[in-house]
């Protein structure tokens, strides 16, 4: 491997706190970073889903791109006690042909942030100190945001965004009171449905598929979608350089979001039967499609975009939502989406170049390259 662009020096094996360490993440951490995970983001009382361990040992242990010298971080108390964790997930890119090491930023947790404001910027500064060439996150928060950027990080704020185009209004809005109020709502779905059919024949904004937009896709297997990802993202000047074995890893691991349905992967020609691009999500029975991966060729991102809406159409999704990516924002404002900030996307390097690729939308650096396909985002857990 040639010299990396921009590299950072490597950091010392341990920092120290006021209260304790930040060091490597270790198996022996596993039960107490799943205990944490469950109080932090699971919130549920009783013991620790037996799954849990073994998701975060798969993610942050046994990735196949797994890099000694980009290990996860746990913040150990004087204790010995697990007080805080930030998930590292190694990402192998090029950039024009060169080698680019990125780390990933992922599940970021602090026992009782209030009672210990340090802890958090002091496991990201020690990410900050790898050998990486590249840090990126896609979920931070407003407080996570602000650490980044004392850091000298950058925020995109395109690539910050979550696309929504609603299909049926009001079985979207029976979808979300169930989700996010009362989940007994979900009752409320079969009249929903028999309102949406009748909306259908009415007027509207924006135009639904049924009106226009054509699914030319065909559903196909994690497998062949494996084998169809490095071609698609090979137009991008900084890319992954996905192998068909870790992908084929890294989609079956994808494709177990118990909250969020059934998986879907597409493969889409344009008119002529050259191929347009694809797609990977998940779609609820009645509920939403959630777009993880869209990858479009140069020119396609409609006949791609057109798919997916006419798709999820087809399967009685209420609305089709994603993660901003810049290269599809016009046409994606075109078929009336609506946007809305979901958690920011940050990137940090010493490159000015690897930057600016992410601003001139060529990059392709989110979802399988990202940190939003792993299982912990999605998973029920028991």
């Amino acid at each position: 491997m040639s010299a990396a662009i921009g590299a950072a020096p490597i950091a010392p094996p341990a920092v120290q706190t006021r209260a304790g360490e930040v060091r490597s993440f270790t198996p022996s951490d596993l039960p107490g970073v799943a205990a944490l995970f469950q109080r932090v983001f699971i919130r549920k009382a009783g013991p620790v889903p037996p799954a849990l361990a073994p998701c975060l040992a798969e993610i942050f242990l046994e990735h196949p791109w797994s890099d000694p010298d980009l290990p996860s971080r746990v913040y150990v108390t004087a204790e010995g006690m697990v007080g805080g964790f930030l998930g590292v997930i190694p990402v192998r890119m090029s950039h024009r042909g060169r080698p680019v090491r990125m780390a990933v930023a992922s599940s970021m947790m602090v026992e009782r942030p209030e009672a210990n404001p340090l802890v958090g910027a002091r496991l990201l500064r020690s990410f900050f100190q790898g050998p990486q060439d590249l840090s990126l996150t896609e979920t931070a928060n407003l407080v996570a945001r602000q650490m980044w950027l004392r850091l000298g990080a950058k925020v995109l704020p395109m690539h910050s965004l979550e696309w929504v185009c609603i299909l049926r209004p009001a079985g979207l809005g029976v979808d979300l009171a169930a989700n996010h109020v009362l989940p007994q709502l979900k009752i409320l779905r079969p009249p929903a449905a028999m309102l949406d059919a009748l909306l259908a024949h009415r007027p509207r904004m924006p135009p639904l598929p049924d009106s226009g937009l054509e699914a030319r896709g065909s559903d196909v297997t994690l497998e062949d979608f494996a084998r169809f990802i490095p071609g698609a993202v090979s137009g991008f000047s900084l890319r992954p350089e996905f192998d068909v074995p870790t992908l084929r890893w890294m989609l079956a691991h994808a494709a177990s979001k118990e909250r969020y349905g059934t998986p879907v992967a597409r493969i889409v020609p344009d008119r002529a039967g050259h191929p347009a691009g694809g797609y990977f999500g998940h779609v609820e029975r009645r509920g939403l499609l959630r777009v993880l991966q869209i990858l479009a060729a140069p020119g396609k991102a409609e006949a791609v975009l057109d798919d997916i809406l006419a798709h999820a159409w087809r399967l009685g999704a209420v609305a089709v939502t994603g993660r901003g990516q810049p290269e599809l924002h016009e046409a994606l404002q075109v078929r009336n989406c609506y946007f809305r900030c979901a958690g920011f996307t940050i990137v940090h390097s010493l490159s000015p170049e690897l930057i600016d690729a992410f601003r001139n939308a060529d990059a392709c650096a989110s979802g399988l390259a990202g940190e939003t396909w792993i299982r912990l985002i999605g998973n029920e857990f028991g």
